[in-house]
């Protein structure tokens, strides 16, 4: 039997299909739920020919509802055709069912990979549990991580506009793979838009979206990089959590009404400087020179820094993500190989901490590589 001919799998091939239930069904055998939202309903489903898990959507439509024009749909199949990306995570596939009679409602599912660490959220409750901080050169990882990604959509006419920790997944590494952090990528598009000029919208989490909002376009999307880097840091997000109690349809306005309270991330005793007025090379020299350069207590003031550039209250003087990229890159990559270099040197000693670093101190006071000026 030839590969046209051979049912037994679906062909994973990154394309939109037509297809029935029936068939769906014989391909998939459903595994567990993990969410429902007002989006859609996520699960886990095994491929029934193969033993793979994947991840399958199945978007909530309301009849007669044309799938050609589902915006979930058309922003899926056009950041698929700009081609992969290492921080964009792909679908597989996607099925859709139309109805078959007026006032039925159509079907579709999207295929995605199954990404085995988790989400940002997920990664950060493993810190919190072990007691210690995110490592400030996984902070570095993660926010050149998302300028890259996001900025890729951005230069292709894109804003995401639910940046949130949820959305961003955590590929892992393999144990001895000389990256050491795991690969970050970009979910849900589920509101995505084909702009990025400023507008209104009133989609997105609100927790997670900017002062301005429901303003949205690429200095929203700034905010919510700079605010998954707050939470990462500090472990809250830049708005209060709601109270327990609060009804359902009260929870907008008050994250939409929430004044942001940032907190520091460098800790000391003496908070002698205000970061808000501080130059680029300011916080570079008092990192770089830094006899504590990656300090094992709260985080470097180069991090603070652009953190809190992207956390501009103000939207027409919040950094772009253009100007965070001609700078950020190389900076980040200076305190990565620093980290790197005292991970190794954990090696060589027989340090048995886990290969992702996830329960790793930052170096001693004073450390620096082997002959290097650090």
């Amino acid at each position: 039997m030839d590969d046209m001919q051979d049912m037994s799998s679906p062909k994973h091939n990154g394309v939109i299909c037509q297809c029935y239930d029936e068939t769906f069904n014989s391909y998939y055998q459903h595994d567990k739920s993990l969410s429902g939202g007002g989006q859609g309903i996520v699960e886990l489903a095994k491929v029934k020919a193969t033993g793979k898990i994947v991840v399958v959507k199945k978007l909530k439509l309301p009849p007669n509802a044309d799938l050609n024009t589902v915006p979930e749909l058309v922003l899926l199949d056009r950041v698929q055709k700009l081609g992969s990306h290492d921080n964009i995570l792909p679908f597989l596939q996607i099925w859709n069912t139309f109805a078959s009679a007026p006032g039925e409602c159509p079907t579709s599912r999207i295929i995605l990979p199954y990404v085995s660490g988790g989400d940002l959220n997920t990664l950060k409750i493993s810190f919190t549990k072990m007691n210690v901080k995110v490592p400030e050169a996984f902070l570095w990882h993660a926010y050149t991580s998302m300028l890259t990604g996001f900025g890729y959509l951005h230069e292709h006419g894109i804003t995401h506009r639910d940046i949130k920790p949820e959305n961003i997944m955590v590929d892992p590494v393999h144990s001895g793979d000389p990256a050491l952090f795991p690969t970050l990528k970009i979910i849900d598009f589920g509101i995505a838009a084909e702009t990025t000029e400023d507008h209104e919208s009133m989609d997105g989490t609100p927790k997670w979206q900017p002062p301005e909002a429901p303003v949205a376009g690429t200095k929203a999307d700034v905010w919510a990089i700079g605010a998954v880097i707050h939470f990462l840091a500090t472990g809250f997000a830049t708005k209060a959590d709601r109270p327990p109690s609060m009804p359902q349809h009260e929870i907008t306005d008050y994250y939409r009404n929430a004044r942001p309270y940032i907190r520091r991330l460098v800790e000391n005793d003496h908070l002698d400087f205000d970061v808000s007025a501080l130059t680029l090379g300011e916080a570079q020299e008092m990192t770089f020179n830094s006899p504590n350069r990656l300090p094992r207590r709260g985080y470097s003031a180069l991090i603070e820094y652009y953190m809190m550039r992207t956390l501009d209250l103000n939207h027409h003087t919040r950094i772009t993500i253009p100007r965070l990229n001609s700078t950020l890159p190389d900076d980040a990559d200076k305190q990565i190989q620093f980290y790197k270099a005292w991970f190794r040197h954990c090696k060589i000693e027989g340090s048995q901490r886990p290969i992702l670093t996830f329960s790793m101190v930052e170096p001693p006071t004073a450390w620096a590589p082997p002959n290097t000026t650090g």
